[in-house]
């Protein structure tokens, strides 16, 4: 797992401050487009062209990622769920 530092960014749902990405795979630094998640609420995420953090849809991530990379994502995103956060109602996924 590699860890880098981010611009400064707040989850567009719950405002949760990120500065730094993990990435599981052997790419050190995100780039705009890339996913991400929030670990506050669970929120799937995307980086822009300033690499701020913008929500990004169920049908992005499933257009996008390989089945594998998305299932893994959910799967990411419902143990997050589990501890009783959800994003408001009208910004879930």
């Amino acid at each position: 797992m590699t860890d880098t530092r981010t611009p400064d960014a707040l989850c567009p749902v719950c405002g949760y401050h990120m500065d730094h990405a993990a990435s599981v795979g052997t790419k050190a630094k995100p780039t705009p487009g890339d996913f991400s998640l929030c670990l506050d609420c669970g929120a799937f995420l995307r980086f822009d062209k300033t690499l701020q953090l913008v929500l990004a849809t169920d049908a992005e991530l499933e257009s996008d990622l390989n089945p594998k990379s998305f299932a893994t994502a959910k799967r990411a995103q419902n143990l997050i769920r589990k501890r009783g956060r959800l994003p408001p109602r009208g910004m879930r996924n």
